[in-house]
């Protein structure tokens, strides 16, 4: 397991973490669009989720990213 804290896995959940905020707000507004828009951004969460897992798998996995991706697995679901 790599010590690199800014690996492209670890970069990849950072976004999703920042997401989950923005996802929040979006919710609470509650228009058709800000709804639309927190929609989209969760998909995009999920996709990230799954492509930081794959990369993880293939390598690019670090401490600080086991923690990182429960932390954003926790805001999303």
């Amino acid at each position: 397991m790599s010590g690199h804290l800014l690996s492209t896995a670890n970069v990849i959940s950072l976004g999703r973490a920042l997401m989950g905020p923005v996802v929040l707000a979006l919710l609470f507004i509650g228009t058709p669009l800000s709804l639309d828009v927190a929609l989209a951004l969760a998909i995009v969460a999920a996709a990230s989720d799954f492509v930081d897992g794959y990369m993880a798998r293939r390598g690019a996995a670090t401490e600080a990213g086991r923690y990182l991706d429960a932390a954003c697995d926790a805001l999303f679901y």
